[in-house]
C-alpha cells in the first residue's frame, strides 16, 4: 500500500478558486489571483500559532547556551521560528550516555520576580523562561550556567510560508481537504461570491469551520496534565 497524495501551493490555489466558481474546469489562476492566494494562505498559516500547539508543528530544539548568558537585559536569543514552548531539559551528561535534568518552567512574570537573577551555578540552571518576541525568541535561565551547556527542549515551530506555485504545503495529508475549504472561505468575499451566491457561501463556510474544528481536536495531545513545580507554598512563583 502507498499513500502518495500531496498538494503544492498551485494545486491548493486552483482547488480553492474552482470551488468558488472563479475558474472553469482545467483553468488555472492568473498571476494576480495567485498573489492574492499567497497573501491569504500565509496569513492563515501564521495565524495558526494563536490556536496553540499542533502535533505536526511539535519538534525538538537543541541550544548551546554560553556561560553567564540568559538573564534580563542579556537573554539567550534563539530562532524566531519558535512559536510556542512546552518543556526543557539541561544536559548533564552528553550522548551516548545522555542524561538530562528537567527544568521548571516560569512565566515571564515569575522570572522577573526573582530577586537574584544573576546567581550562577556550576551544575547549570533549574528554571527556564520563554519570552516570545516579534522576530526572536528570548530564553532566560536561573541560576545562570557558570560554564555554559546544552539545553534540549520541545517547542512548536511556525508553519512554513509559501512563495511559488511549486512550493509544498507545510501541513499533514489529513489537513489537505479541509485546507481547500478554509482557503475558499477566506477568498470568497474578495471575489464577491459571498454576495452573489449565498447558498454556496454558507456551505463553504460551514464546512470550513467544521474541518478546522476537527483538525484542532485531532491534532493535539490526548491529555493535559497539570503538575506543580518545586514545592508547595503560598509564594506566587510556585505552582500548586
Amino acid at each position: 500500500m502507498t499513500n502518495t497524495f500531496s498538494m503544492t501551493a498551485n494545486d491548493l490555489c486552483t482547488r480553492a478558486y474552482r470551488r468558488l466558481g472563479i475558474l472553469p474546469a482545467g483553468g488555472t489562476a492568473t498571476d494576480d489571483q495567485f498573489t492574492q492566494f499567497l497573501e491569504v494562505y500565509n496569513s492563515m498559516a501564521a495565524g495558526l500559532q494563536a490556536d496553540g500547539i499542533n502535533l505536526f508543528r511539535q519538534t525538538q530544539l537543541s541550544l548551546s547556551i554560553p556561560a553567564g548568558i540568559g538573564y534580563a537585559g542579556n537573554p539567550y536569543q534563539g530562532t524566531g521560528l519558535v512559536a510556542d514552548f512546552e518543556e526543557a531539559r539541561w544536559v548533564i551528561t552528553p550522548a551516548p550516555q545522555l542524561y538530562e535534568r528537567p527544568l521548571g518552567t516560569f512565566t515571564y512574570g515569575d522570572y522577573m520576580r526573582l530577586p537574584n537573577k544573576l546567581s550562577q551555578s556550576t551544575s547549570g540552571p533549574s528554571v527556564i523562561c520563554f519570552d516570545k518576541q516579534v522576530s526572536v525568541s528570548n530564553f532566560y535561565f536561573w541560576p545562570l550556567p557558570t560554564f555554559g551547556g546544552t539545553c534540549n527542549m520541545t517547542v512548536a515551530r511556525l508553519v512554513n510560508s509559501i512563495a511559488a506555485p511549486a512550493d509544498p504545503l507545510d501541513f499533514p495529508i489529513s489537513w489537505l481537504e479541509g485546507l481547500s475549504y478554509i482557503m475558499s472561505d477566506r477568498l470568497m468575499e474578495d471575489e464577491g461570491v459571498a454576495a452573489a451566491d449565498e447558498v454556496t457561501a454558507q456551505r463553504i463556510t460551514e464546512r470550513s469551520v467544521a474541518f478546522y474544528a476537527k483538525y484542532l481536536n485531532y491534532d493535539r495531545p490526548v491529555s493535559v496534565m497539570v503538575r506543580p513545580f518545586g514545592k508547595a507554598g503560598r509564594s506566587a512563583i510556585w505552582r500548586g
